[in-house]
């Protein structure tokens, strides 16, 4: 099982984008980041096994700190989200930062939360 990091809430396992979230934390300056449906469609939706959870994640620390920026970072843990390392059952898709991936666990369950001081050292 491949081992995969995100940014997810501390308690509900939710990551940081969904509607009206990240404009409180995203930095206006940051790099233009593809979007799901941008980088990979829709099409995905129909791979993940029924009953499974899915979500975006990295394959590595770096690219994880590459996307949520230095300046994003204390927002984001004032709002609860953290870095974290789990594993994945399978990777549905690759992009050039961000994967998406499915595991039969639900994702605040069973992962290693980290601090960004730690995803920072990891990174190094």
């Amino acid at each position: 099982m491949p081992t995969i990091y995100r940014v997810q809430h501390r308690i509900d396992g939710r990551g940081p984008y969904r509607p009206g979230v990240s404009r409180l934390w995203c930095d206006p300056d940051g790099p233009d980041l593809p979007n799901i449906v941008t980088e990979f469609g829709t099409d995905w939706l129909n791979e993940i096994p029924e009953g499974w959870h899915a979500g975006c994640a990295f394959l590595s620390m770096a690219h994880l700190l590459t996307w949520f920026l230095p300046t994003e970072r204390p927002k984001l843990k004032r709002m609860g989200y953290l870095p974290v390392e789990m594993e994945a059952d399978t990777i549905i898709r690759r992009g050039a930062l961000q994967v998406i991936f499915a595991r039969r666990l639900h994702m605040s369950r069973d992962y290693k939360p980290l601090t960004w001081t730690q995803a920072e050292r990891a990174a190094a």
